[in-house]
């Protein structure tokens, strides 16, 4: 006789055919039960696919992509700190490796616990205590990137545009001062859900956490909401510092092909002009690299704050 899985999702809907007439229907243990459906999909009625092969999902894929992110920020704390001296005195080497090492770090506190779950079945392990260590892990690190790479693009374009008050005004002490500063902002906001406001849940297919923003409460649409504007924000001021860098360099270049003449030559030193050189090809170089930071992470995580499920009925 062929057995049959009864899972929590089917008793709820048969005690909703088995509710008698004039009887309102409990709709917080319908919610409930959906929530629980849309966060273990394969305790559904149609488990095909769910399936690890149905969902394309496999083991090496986790595991690849926590090698390649810690090999990365390896090599570019490597390449970093064997880098000239003169690279090392400027605030932007002191923001570029505290990001590295912040994703370096991020890494290792998030991964290993998707792995374990990917080889586990899919099946959550540690229960909520590691839920919640998880979240606030993935919303640590996934808003300290845009703040450090906000505070990178701001101290470029404060050296472009108002280099005197760069050059008086931002040292690399306050530049450590920044870092600390984004650390404890972050911080202070993932804690909020254990103080009440807002909740951390599991997450699609089952193998990460974060917060809740299914909108089942006025406290998660408000914590939801702060988290995703904010982000949003700041992006967005990312955006326009990066823009005005780049109009910046190139009014300077219009101006320095004006500027190059043999009597310049003779006027200023062949030696001054080489230095100046090299400096306008590392600050080209910064800029770069800045720009394409901001589009990777702009790509990966403006559309997690920019979209949300259906909205849910609040009780």
């Amino acid at each position: 006789m062929e057995t049959m899985e009864v899972t929590s999702y089917q008793v709820t809907q048969a005690l909703q055919l088995l509710s008698t007439d004039g009887v309102t229907p409990n709709y917080t243990t319908v919610m409930a039960e959906e929530r629980t459906r849309m966060d273990n999909p394969c305790d559904s009625i149609n488990t095909t696919g769910c399936r690890q092969e149905g969902l394309g999902i496999s083991l090496s894929t986790p595991i690849i992509m926590f090698t390649t992110g810690i090999l990365g920020n390896i090599l570019a704390l490597v390449v970093l700190y064997t880098s000239r001296k003169e690279a090392k005195k400027t605030v932007f080497y002191t923001l570029l490796a505290g990001l590295a090492w912040t994703d370096l770090l991020g890494q290792l506190m998030t991964s290993p616990i998707a792995i374990i779950v990917y080889a586990n079945n899919l099946k959550w392990v540690g229960g909520k205590p590691v839920c919640q260590y998880h979240a606030f892990a993935m919303i640590l690190f996934g808003g300290l990137t845009p703040l450090l790479v906000c505070a990178m693009s701001i101290e470029r374009l404060l050296a472009l545009r108002f280099a005197y008050f760069h050059a008086r005004v931002v040292t690399k002490k306050k530049a450590f001062i920044t870092i600390a500063l984004c650390w404890g902002i972050v911080m202070f906001f993932c804690s909020w859900p254990f103080v009440g406001l807002g909740s951390y849940e599991i997450q699609f297919p089952g193998s990460w956490c974060f917060l809740n923003f299914h909108k089942e409460s006025v406290s998660d649409i408000i914590y939801a909401s702060i988290f995703a504007s904010t982000n949003i924000f700041i992006i967005l001021l990312n955006l326009g510092c990066n823009i005005a860098v780049v109009v910046t360099l190139l009014q300077m270049r219009r101006k320095r092909i004006s500027y190059n003449s043999p009597y310049c030559h003779r006027r200023h030193g062949t030696n001054q002009s080489k230095a100046k050189s090299i400096k306008r090809e590392a600050e080209t170089q910064m800029v770069i690299f800045l720009c394409a930071i901001t589009a990777v992470f702009t790509t990966c995580w403006l559309p997690i704050n920019v979209s949300s499920p259906t909205p849910k009925q609040l009780i």
